[in-house]
């Protein structure tokens, strides 16, 4: 081995700054030789080592039917893992109700007397939301009054397990794959699912909604990673984008008007995931992961199959000897925890940045549980049609330019997004202070979804762009876990003062977004990098000692 690695021309090996995206002439046009395997079957050899991650990536295509593959398989998947957070959401903006008295038979509704039907509200029958759009979880477990709170109990349930499996998710991911469990996670989840669909009462249903979130949330982590790693250079948004909750809001829409009942609605669901199990089963292995952890034979083997006919049309073997060249991490042995996110003075810094622009987000998600319940959101499935057509709008101007205008940074696109979120909760804070919702309601839901979208989307998809960057791939899947888990402890945490402040008076929940926001434009303004590779020129690290 040692012989033929001194045959290896000085210009075989590339500098991680270079163009990536042109191939060198080596990996073009490299030298080749037909051997014979057993069966009788030849092949071409390439006589080719490779010296970086990246020209591996050059080889199996930078974003080819591979990558075009995953996204797709991803995109789809973001019904599965957001689904029953929609109910839960829809339970929280029911705020009138009617039910049938069992005295007189007559309909009595919240709005007009809502002590009286605080009191007969477990005797009476045909409990349902004004309008009714949904046979909701919240009508059929008498969810209202003084149990309202358990609605909120059960979305912190969902939500805390998808913190517990994010952390988790990103732990395994680093230290044992990206793949590692991930179809069996997907089965497990469809049968908890199909349990919580069975539920008769909402303790029950509270159990199944952690689990869901744990499996979901560790899906979603492995997944993401693997993704990011998939590409480099000018396409590290569109995986990103992706993995998102965009499109997905008006797939939500559609089922919640065809099944209009939470059970049918899970049903469906599940149905559609089905089908992403054998999607899973294509996924392959990161080679980046691989080749940093110095699996050469398993990169080997991942690298071949992403170069075969299936997905290239070429049927070129990829051997470990070609792969003996590229650098792996020092500590390969090493199991990597959350401590290693703060392993320099340098990447502390940037960990703290981050957990303050993932609270803004928190903060916002948050506040539209909020601002849900005032008199403007009246169509619940218009909403979350708007909701994804806007996601899905902002993303696709945001990655077009990015990718037509060089001068067009990562980090510009952050601050202009934040700034845009700052001026939309100013207007709505005046309006709240003025008193004038209900004059100026659909301008206020207005300017609440523009907010809310394009906080969830540009804002939100410029700071998983910064994760990738900022992290070497031997931490990248604990970077992921860590923030989508923060962004959900802070959903909570933010949701529950907001609940209670709310009853003190009603515009405090927007000061307190208004200030978080402030505060996360001032540190994303003096700590946040660029983030750019037509700008920085700057590949995804991969070991602690690229981050020098």
């Amino acid at each position: 081995m040692e012989q033929r690695m001194e045959n290896v021309q000085p210009g075989q090996t590339v500098n991680r700054r270079v163009e990536f995206e042109q191939e060198s002439k080596a990996n073009a046009l490299p030298s080749k030789r037909k051997v014979t395997l057993y069966r009788k079957k030849s092949v071409e050899h390439y006589d080719f080592y490779f010296g970086s991650v990246e020209e591996v990536l050059s080889k199996i295509g930078i974003f080819g039917p591979y990558q075009i593959f995953c996204c797709s398989v991803t995109f789809f998947s973001a019904i599965a893992w957001f689904a029953n957070y929609v109910i839960l959401f829809y339970g929280m903006t029911e705020t009138a109700w009617t039910c049938t008295d069992p005295i007189d038979n007559a309909t009595i509704s919240s709005i007009n007397d809502k002590e009286y039907f605080c009191q007969i509200m477990d005797s009476c029958f045909g409990l349902k939301g004004v309008p009714s759009q949904f046979a909701s979880l919240t009508a059929e477990w008498k969810l209202v009054c003084n149990r309202k709170v358990l609605i909120f109990v059960l979305l912190i349930c969902f939500l805390v397990g998808r913190i517990v499996g994010a952390i988790i998710g990103g732990h395994l991911s680093d230290n044992f794959g990206r793949t590692y469990g991930l179809f069996l996670m997907h089965s497990f989840g469809m049968v908890v699912r199909a349990l919580s669909i069975a539920s008769t009462d909402w303790p029950a249903f509270a159990v199944f909604q952690f689990i869901t979130g744990a499996i979901f949330g560790q899906i979603q982590t492995a997944c993401m990673t693997l993704l990011t790693e998939s590409t480099d250079g000018a396409y590290r948004y569109l995986p990103i984008a992706c993995a998102q909750l965009s499109a997905a809001y008006v797939l939500f829409a559609l089922i919640l008007y065809l099944t209009a009942e939470w059970r049918m609605y899970l049903i469906i669901v599940s149905l559609i995931s089905a089908p992403l199990l054998y999607g899973y089963i294509l996924f392959q292995e990161s080679p980046r992961w691989l080749l940093v952890k110095s699996k050469t034979a398993e990169a080997a083997q991942v690298i071949t199959e992403l170069y075969s006919e299936r997905w290239r049309g070429r049927g070129d073997e990829v051997t470990p000897v070609q792969l003996t060249a590229i650098s792996s991490d020092r500590d390969g042995k090493k199991l990597y925890t959350l401590l290693d996110l703060f392993h320099t003075k340098k990447l502390a810094m940037s960990t703290a940045a981050l957990l303050v622009s993932v609270i803004s987000i928190s903060a916002v998600n948050a506040s539209l549980l909020f601002l849900s319940h005032q008199a403007f959101m009246q169509n619940f499935y218009v909403h979350f049609l708007l909701a994804g057509a806007l996601r899905l709008f902002f993303l696709t101007i945001t990655i077009l330019l990015s990718m037509k205008v060089t001068k067009l940074g990562c980090r510009h696109v952050l601050l202009f997004s934040l700034a845009t979120t700052i001026v939309c909760f100013a207007a709505v804070t005046i309006i709240l202070l003025a008193g004038q919702v209900v004059a100026y309601a659909y301008l206020t839901y207005g300017i609440v979804m523009f907010a809310f979208n394009i906080s969830g989307s540009v804002y939100h998809l410029t700071v998983l762009h910064t994760v990738a960057v900022v992290y070497p791939t031997v931490v990248r899947g604990i970077a992921f876990g860590f923030f989508i888990s923060f962004e959900d402890l802070g959903t909570i945490l933010i949701g529950s003062l907001i609940e209670e402040i709310t009853r003190v008076w009603a515009v405090i929940p927007c000061i307190i977004v208004e200030i978080v926001l402030v505060i996360t434009l001032v540190v994303s303004i003096w700590y946040i990098p660029e983030t750019k590779y037509a700008m920085t020129k700057r590949l995804l690290p991969n070991t602690f000692a690229d981050l020098q």
